[in-house]
This record gives structure tokens, C-alpha cells and sequence, in this order.
């Protein structure tokens, strides 16, 4: 059995394809096969090749690491085979299915290797599994690459909805104006206190009712529920790696009406459903964050360690709120689905971009 680029010896299950890619033709050399643990590396490479940016692994191994362990996941490569040296990792993609919405989280091939047909054969690979696995709505988080955009449109049925941005910054420089100062209150204070205007804020911890709060908000937010990535985030919040909460309105027992997470690694989903409210609750999970780590200095948070918001160009609040503060765009992508889903406006995504 021949080795890949870490040593390890293949077995004939990594090369079980479908009848759609059998009969897709590639170069000569080049085949696929199912991913697996020791091929995260090679393929976040590929990734960190093909974006042309500095990436580091280990701000992206724990989420890469729960996406290949989830259910409902299709990984798969593309390896040059060279018939007396190494195989080598040339491309790569990964997708996944919640509720019925497939969603593609990785595509990326090496700049060496594209318009060769290895996008649209690893693309077809985890379609037709998450299409077994009952998908009827696709949706990616594109990077405006041309080739691979146009490859969504003709091979997915995905349009670009909506511009979305990365932005960084410091959270010290975030800063609300005075009548929104002061008006979230963690659980314990001021209890049974009824303000319309006010929201209090609670530990998130996973149990049958928040969860079921939890798939609704998303629902609307997103147009799915992934109830697999909260608990992911809850491991997280358990380590101390992260924070979460949900806000409610008006008293500490008034209806949820949002929730945030946040991680020096893993920042986001931010969901409010009063788009109003979304500065005061990022301003407040920041703070959170930083509570948790109060022991770094806060040095070590500007410039060094940016927070990042990942949102849509529709975002009328948080949008402008940030550059106000000083905050900077360095990620221009898309939002293509097969149908309009969700409300954008009011919500911050998951950062890694590898999820919503």
C-alpha cells in the first residue's frame, strides 16, 4: 500500500468513490480519497497556500478538528501521486449538513493545481453525500475567487446574496454612546427589575430548553439550527477557552432575545433580534471575554491580538458602529445559497470563516 505525506499506509475505504467522480476524468497522478485526522495539516496548508495569507494552525485546529468528528460531514482530497516520490496534498474540501442545509465549509485547491477539474470533482464528492444525507439548500461562504464562484452558480445552484466582511480591531477601543451605557446586567443584579429598555445577560449551559431556544434564534438568524457547533462552543466555555451568553429583555426572566459567544480563537455567532441591540451585546461579550482573561495585559489585545467580527454589508448597526471605532475591514467574501435564508442584518458570524 503506498504512503502519503505523512506516512501513513492507506487503506482501500479511502478510495471508495462514487459513480459521479469515477467518471469524471483527472490529469494523470491525481486522485481522491477521504480525509482523515493526520490530514488536517496538509490540507490547512493547501488552505493557507491558496488564500495567500499568514495563517496559524492552532487557531484553527480545534474547529477543524470538530468539524471532520461531526455528523453529517464529507472531507475529501486530491493527491498527486508521483509514482517514485511522496503523494502529495494538491486540494481539498469539506462540507457539512444541519438541518437540511449542506454547507460548504472548506473548497480550496493549490495554485499549482487549478483549472485541472480537481475543484469540480472533490465539489461533486461531498454534494452527493450531503444530498444523500437529505440537504435540499446549499450554502457558501465564498472567498470572490471567479473560477470557484462560477463553479458554485453552475454546480450548486448558489447566487451571491450578500457581501460579508471581516473586520479586526481592539476591544479597547470599542465604545457605545451614552443612552446605550450601562443597560445589560449580568444574572444575580438587580433581580426582578423591569426595564424594556435593559437586557440581562446569563451564562449559556446547554440543556433541552436552552437548546431548543438556542435552534430557534437560528432559525431565524440563519434560516438552520446547528445545535452540533453550540455544543462544540460549550466544551470551549467548559475549558475556560471561551464565553457565552443569552440576553434576555426587560428582567432576568424575560424572553431571550439574543446570544454571543466569544474566544481569543474563536469568536462569534453574535445573534440579536432587535438589530438595535447588536453594539451593546458584542461591547458586552468582549468585556466578558476579557474578564476571563484578565491575567494577559491588555497589551497583549491591541495591536498584537485583534478581535475579529465577521457580519454582512447589510448590518446597519454593528457595521458602522465598528469603524466608528477605529475597527478595519481586511476580508472582503460572499454569501451564496440556493435560497434566501435567515437575517443577516442582525447577526455576527462564527470566526474562523468556517461555519455561519
Amino acid at each position: 500500500m503506498p504512503l502519503d505525506d505523512n506516512n501513513n499506509r492507506y487503506s482501500i475505504d479511502d478510495f471508495h468513490l462514487t459513480a459521479e467522480s469515477v467518471s469524471r476524468t483527472l490529469p494523470r497522478g491525481l486522485v481522491l480519497r477521504r480525509g482523515r485526522e493526520s490530514d488536517e495539516q496538509p490540507t490547512f496548508e493547501v488552505m493557507r497556500r491558496a488564500m495567500g495569507f499568514e495563517l496559524t494552525f492552532d487557531n484553527h485546529s480545534a474547529m477543524r478538528n470538530h468539524l471532520r468528528e461531526s455528523p453529517q460531514c464529507s472531507f475529501w482530497l486530491a493527491e498527486d501521486t508521483p509514482r517514485f516520490s511522496r503523494h502529495r496534498t494538491v486540494g481539498y474540501a469539506r462540507s457539512i449538513v444541519r438541518d437540511t442545509v449542506w454547507s460548504l465549509t472548506e473548497f480550496f485547491v493549490h495554485p499549482d493545481f487549478q483549472g485541472r477539474g480537481v475543484g469540480a470533482a472533490l465539489l461533486e464528492q461531498c454534494l452527493a453525500e450531503g444530498i444523500r444525507a437529505g440537504a435540499d439548500t446549499r450554502l457558501v461562504l465564498a472567498s470572490m475567487s471567479g473560477g470557484a464562484d462560477s463553479l458554485y452558480i453552475r454546480k450548486l445552484g448558489c447566487l451571491p446574496r450578500l457581501p460579508m466582511l471581516l473586520l479586526a480591531g481592539s476591544p479597547i477601543t470599542l465604545k457605545l454612546p451614552p443612552e446605550q451605557e450601562n443597560t445589560i446586567f449580568e444574572a444575580g443584579q438587580f433581580r426582578g427589575l423591569i426595564e424594556p429598555h435593559n437586557l440581562y445577560a446569563e451564562p449559556i449551559t446547554l440543556c433541552p430548553e436552552v437548546e431548543a431556544i438556542l435552534n430557534a434564534l437560528d432559525r431565524e438568524a440563519i434560516g438552520f439550527a446547528h445545535p452540533t457547533e453550540h455544543q462544540f462552543r460549550q466544551t470551549l466555555i467548559n475549558q475556560g477557552q471561551c464565553v457565552g451568553r443569552l440576553f434576555r429583555r426587560g428582567s432576568d426572566t424575560g424572553e431571550v432575545v439574543g446570544y454571543a459567544y466569544a474566544g481569543v480563537q474563536h469568536q462569534g455567532p453574535v445573534y440579536a433580534k432587535d438589530p438595535n441591540d447588536l453594539p451593546r451585546i458584542f461591547l458586552h461579550i468582549t468585556q466578558q471575554l476579557r474578564q476571563i482573561f484578565r491575567n494577559v495585559p491588555l497589551a497583549s489585545f491591541s495591536p498584537s491580538l485583534d478581535y475579529y467580527a465577521s457580519l454582512s454589508g447589510t448590518n446597519e448597526t454593528l457595521l458602522p458602529w465598528l469603524m466608528e471605532c477605529g475597527w478595519r475591514i481586511i476580508f472582503h467574501y460572499l454569501y451564496m445559497s440556493s435560497h434566501p435564508m435567515g437575517q443577516l442584518d442582525r447577526y455576527v458570524g462564527h470566526n474562523p470563516l468556517y461555519v455561519l
